[in-house]
């Protein structure tokens, strides 16, 4: 991971931001790996490079939002603070935050 480059970081972080907002408005407690997913679907580059690979992003951005919106398990129940990650999504992010914490010091 050392050669991991701050702005491949800002854009893991700018993607968590997307997946905060995109559970949020749907009303869910817990930001998924699913919810990372669907943020990097949105994104117009990655998109694209998709695209390029032949795959129909159109209807797999359709397919898992409808998935997520269909997770009851998600839901907030009352709850007014922000999403939270999921462990899961959370160990995802350790090594990117591992080594921007190492190239602070």
């Amino acid at each position: 991971m050392s050669g991991l480059i701050p702005g491949a970081l800002a854009g893991w972080l700018i993607a968590l931001a997307a997946n905060l907002c995109l559970a949020q408005g749907m009303d869910h407690e817990y930001v998924t790996i699913e919810h990372l997913l669907l943020a990097m679907l949105r994104n117009s580059a990655f998109r694209r490079m998709l695209e390029r690979f032949g795959i129909q992003v159109a209807l797999m951005d359709h397919e898992l939002e409808t998935y997520l919106r269909g997770q009851a398990s998600l839901l907030r129940r009352g709850i007014e603070a922000q999403p939270r990650k999921t462990h899961a999504l959370e160990r995802l992010f350790n090594p990117f935050t591992q080594a921007d914490a190492s190239t602070t010091r």
